[in-house]
């Protein structure tokens, strides 16, 4: 598969000594991010595999990625739970960890992940990975579009959440991660306490009005102090 012609794995590989209170980031394609602190690296909806519906070629492949500690995804579409390349990456990094919403662990362990090796969470709860503080968080999506009926999940999950998003405390810096999700009646309640630093907010089609007016949304319920706006 054809990648950038740079180094944005070696890039991450190499990045050490950051600021105090500080985090670096990558944009890996869609809804993809690379982060880095101190002592960890995280992947969040990496999409590495090829497919004639990306839309940005992805800066590695799970062949060529840096060491990772944890991958954390927020539902189960293809282009944020990347199946191919979750598999080829537990192969290569044995030291790696999934974390996923609950309802899908056996997506997973399907293609030979072992169970040990992945976390399945829910809104409510709090999870250390490593240095990092996890906290997930609803999010409201659908399974299949057309018919496209937005929900949390409930009835296909025996009334767990399908679809998260993620709070992250990492060395100082509170960042958001929504996944897909359309704004709800609680979501302010659910993210007004986290005291959000940055949020990454969906990339799922910035050409449109409504995903921006959904963007813009939902800045208004996390109150960040810095977002990046849908990228692609």
């Amino acid at each position: 598969m054809e990648t950038y012609p740079h180094t944005c794995a070696q890039e991450i590989s190499a990045t050490e000594k950051l600021p105090i209170r500080s985090i670096a980031l990558w944009w890996l394609g869609q809804a993809g991010f690379a982060i880095k602190s101190a002592s960890l690296t995280m992947l969040i909806d990496p999409f590495l595999s090829e497919h004639e519906g990306r839309l940005v070629v992805p800066p590695f492949s799970a062949t060529t990625a840096p060491e990772i500690d944890f991958v954390l995804c927020t539902h189960e579409h293809l282009d944020h739970l990347d199946l191919p390349a979750l598999q080829e990456l537990a192969q290569r990094q044995p030291q790696l960890r999934f974390v996923v919403p609950r309802p899908i662990i056996g997506q997973l362990t399907e293609t030979g992940i072992e169970s040990e090796r992945i976390l399945g969470v829910q809104p409510g709860e709090e999870h250390m990975l490593g240095t990092c503080r996890l906290r997930p968080v609803p999010a409201v999506h659908a399974i299949q579009c057309p018919p496209a009926i937005y929900n949390f999940g409930f009835e296909e999950s025996e009334g767990q959440y399908r679809y998260l998003g993620y709070v992250l405390d990492l060395d100082g810096v509170c960042l958001y991660h929504p996944g897909d999700t359309l704004v709800y009646d609680s979501m302010a309640a659910h993210l007004l306490s986290h005291a959000i630093d940055l949020a990454l907010l969906p990339s799922t089609d910035a050409t449109t009005s409504a995903n921006n007016s959904n963007s813009w949304a939902i800045w208004m319920s996390a109150r960040p102090q810095t977002w990046l706006p849908p990228l692609a």
